[in-house]
């Protein structure tokens, strides 16, 4: 997940970006994400995401792999990787739940409450 948004740079052809993931270079890109719907789900169920189903061959580079998700893959977390291009262990934001060092409160990264 963190290696979308500098793949797209990068087919954007946005200096000095680069990522493990290659796009075909492009003059404007569509980033859209659906929570919850990954490999497993669109293998499983091809008729429900023709479409989406059809390009399973040739992702990750024309590997036929799947992207992978950092551990842990909770919305919070792969929103955050998705968002900075760093892994889990680098952008810091670990699950829907934190401690505010300064205010001594859990925070739902969701939802953003209590407002920190």
């Amino acid at each position: 997940m963190s290696d979308l948004l500098p793949a797209v740079a990068a087919g954007l052809e946005v200096p000095g970006l680069t990522s493990g993931l290659q796009l075909e270079p492009a003059d404007r890109v569509c980033v859209f994400l659906i929570d919850g719907l990954g490999w497993e789900l669109l293998k499983a169920h091809p008729a429900e995401a023709p479409f989406l189903h059809s390009l399973l061959g040739s992702s990750m580079n024309g590997t036929g792999q799947p992207m992978t998700a950092g551990f842990p893959s909770t919305t919070a977390t792969s929103l955050a990787s998705v968002g900075t291009g760093l892994p889990p262990g680098a952008h810091g934001l670990p699950g829907y739940t934190v401690r505010d060092p300064a205010a001594g409160q859990l925070m739902n990264q969701l939802r953003w409450r209590p407002w920190t």
